[in-house]
C-alpha cells in the first residue's frame, strides 16, 4: 500500500501533468525543471506537506540555478522559522 504522503505526491503530479496536457504548454523556463520543483514545493507547503517541500527545496538549493536556489533558501528559512 502506498503511504498517504506518496499518494498526495502522485495526485499533485497528476494534476500538474493533466494541466500541461490540457493546454498548449511550452516550457520556456530552460531551468532543467527547477522552476517546476519550486512551484511543487510551494504547493506542498499550501497543503501542509512541509517534509516533502523541504526535500524539494534542499534539492533545488544543491542542484538548482541561482534564481531558483536563492528562492528555495528563502522559502526553506521561512519554513524552519515556523517550526
Amino acid at each position: 500500500h502506498l503511504s498517504i504522503r506518496r499518494q498526495r505526491q502522485m495526485c499533485i503530479r497528476d494534476r500538474f501533468s493533466t494541466a500541461k496536457e490540457d493546454s498548449d504548454h511550452v516550457d520556456v523556463d530552460g531551468d532543467d525543471g527547477f522552476g517546476a520543483k519550486l512551484d511543487l514545493a510551494h504547493a506542498y507547503i499550501e497543503i501542509g506537506e512541509t517534509e516533502s517541500a523541504t526535500e524539494l527545496l534542499e534539492d533545488i538549493i544543491e542542484y538548482g540555478h541561482p534564481p531558483q536556489s536563492d528562492e528555495a533558501k528563502r522559502v526553506l528559512a521561512s519554513l524552519q522559522g515556523e517550526e
